[in-house]
C-alpha cells in the first residue's frame, strides 16, 4: 500500500499534497472477498480440530471492517472460545473465563488489512500485514475444542485460514500477500507440519462458502 506525494513549484513557491494509501499493489484478484450485512453469519460445518484439546493454533484472514463500534467475532461464544474486537480497536483471545488483548487500535476500520492470531499453550501473539503488534500470556494451557464456529462481522473478509499449529512470523509472512496455490501441500505435502485446517478463499459468488481443503468443512 503507497501513499502518493504531488510536488508543485514555480516562482510564486512550492506546495505538497500527499494522498494516503492512494495505490495499492496486489498478488491476487481484489474483486473477491465476502460482504457480510448486519445480521449475516459464516457457520461452520465441522470442528476445526481432531484434538478434544488445542494447543496450538493459528487463524489468519484479510478484513475490511466498516466500523469499529461494531465487534468482529469469530469463534463458539462468549461464554467458551472466541476472538472478537472491541471499539478501542483491540482484537481479544478470549478462552473461558481467560480473555488476553492486543494492544488498542490492531484493528482498522475501513482499511483492507492482514490479520493473524497465534497461541501456544497460553500465549497469543497478534499480528497485522506480516508484523507483530503484541503478544501476551494468560489464555490458558489449552484450548477445549469448539464445537460449533462461528464467523460475524460488519464488513469484508477474505482469505481466511486455520492452522492447527504456531506458525512463526516469518511463515505469515510468506503465506499472508497471496492466496495458496496447493492448499494440500499443507496438509500431506512437505509442509505438513503446519497443519492448514480449513481455509475460505471467497471465490464464489453465491451458494455455500466452499472450504479448499481436502476437510470439506462447508
Amino acid at each position: 500500500v503507497y501513499d502518493v506525494t504531488l510536488e508543485a513549484s514555480n516562482a510564486k513557491g512550492s506546495h505538497s499534497k500527499t494522498q494516503e494509501r492512494a495505490l495499492v499493489v496486489t498478488n491476487a484478484d481484489s474483486k473477491n472477498g465476502l460482504t457480510f450485512g448486519s445480521a449475516a453469519t459464516l457457520t461452520l460445518s465441522k470442528p476445526i480440530s481432531d484434538d478434544a484439546e488445542i494447543k496450538k493454533l493459528t487463524i489468519d484472514w484479510w478484513m475490511f471492517p466498516e466500523t469499529q463500534a461494531a465487534p468482529m467475532t469469530m469463534g463458539e461464544g462468549y461464554s467458551s472460545f472466541l476472538i472478537y474486537s472491541d471499539a478501542s480497536g483491540c482484537l481479544h483471545f478470549l478462552n473461558g473465563s481467560k480473555d488476553v488483548k492486543s494492544s488498542a487500535g490492531c484493528v482498522v476500520a475501513g482499511q483492507w488489512h492482514h490479520y493473524a492470531v497465534t497461541y501456544n499453550a497460553g500465549t497469543v501473539t497478534f499480528y497485522r500485514d506480516g508484523k507483530q503488534i503484541s503478544s501476551a500470556t494468560g489464555a490458558g494451557g489449552s484450548i477445549s475444542r469448539p464445537e460449533t464456529f462461528a464467523v460475524a462481522l460488519s464488513g469484508r473478509i477474505d482469505e481466511f485460514r486455520i492452522w492447527n499449529a504456531t506458525l512463526t512470523l516469518s511463515i505469515l509472512q510468506s503465506l499472508c500477500n497471496q492466496p495458496i496455490e496447493d492448499p494440500e501441500y499443507y496438509i500431506t505435502g512437505d509442509k505438513k507440519k503446519y497443519y492448514l485446517r480449513l481455509y475460505y478463499q471467497f471465490n464464489q459468488s453465491s451458494g455455500d462458502v466452499t472450504d479448499a481443503t481436502s476437510y470439506g468443512n462447508t
